[in-house]
């Protein structure tokens, strides 16, 4: 998205950080700051933790289990940019889940069939 200036930090939306979702290219938002930790091969919990985070805002991730102070020290060697939450969506969780509004052409047709077998 935005590029970085002297003054002002990059700003990275969910558009662009759901394009950062492999070990090689890993970024994640936490705390709406976004990190880019591909190069992050020595996680406690391994990397496979941190690409399944990635591409989205890993906050409620990040918060459920307690990191020491180091880590948190560490975050600021990852940092890349601000976290641009826009309309906030998680664009990987989105990815093939099921989707209410595809209901209604369904439910038309169904009172359709209804309607002209009582009518």
């Amino acid at each position: 998205m935005g590029e970085a200036s002297k003054d002002q930090p990059r700003l990275i939306d969910a558009k662009e950080l759901s394009k950062h979702t492999d070990e090689d290219d890993c970024w994640m938002a936490i705390n709406g700051k976004v990190y880019d930790v591909s190069k992050f091969s020595d996680h406690p919990g391994g990397k496979d933790i941190l690409v399944d985070s990635s591409g989205r805002d890993a906050t409620k991730d990040f918060n459920d289990i307690s990191h020491s102070s180091t880590a948190a020290e560490m975050m600021k060697d990852y940092y890349i940019g601000e976290f641009s939450k826009g309309d906030n969506v998680d664009l990987k969780k989105k990815e093939g889940g099921f989707n209410v509004v595809m209901l209604i052409p369904i439910i038309i047709i169904i009172l359709a069939i209804v309607a002209s077998r009582f009518l």
